[in-house]
């Protein structure tokens, strides 16, 4: 769906309309994703007030050598590739 910023509130209705259509029970929908990105957000500030790093990054020279580690998803290293 494009966007007509020229008549802006309109666009927003119909949107609306279109996400009940779709989605009956989006405040539900809503309250869970909400749920799921606090509990993201609080990790990730354990882990910046633990000293840990909150921002994944590969050294330059493990990326250029081949020796990039594994990781599981978690940010934690599995195991190194050297």
């Amino acid at each position: 769906m494009s966007l007509v910023v020229s008549d802006l509130a309109a666009t927003i209705r119909a949107t609306k309309r279109e996400l009940k259509a779709q989605l009956p029970d989006a405040k539900k929908v809503f309250a869970e994703v909400e749920e799921h990105m606090q509990r993201e957000v609080d990790d990730v500030v354990g882990a910046r007030e633990r000293g840990r790093p909150v921002i994944p990054s590969v050294e330059f020279h493990a990326v250029r050598s081949g020796k990039v580690p594994e990781a599981d998803g978690t940010g934690e290293v599995v195991s190194w590739a050297w």
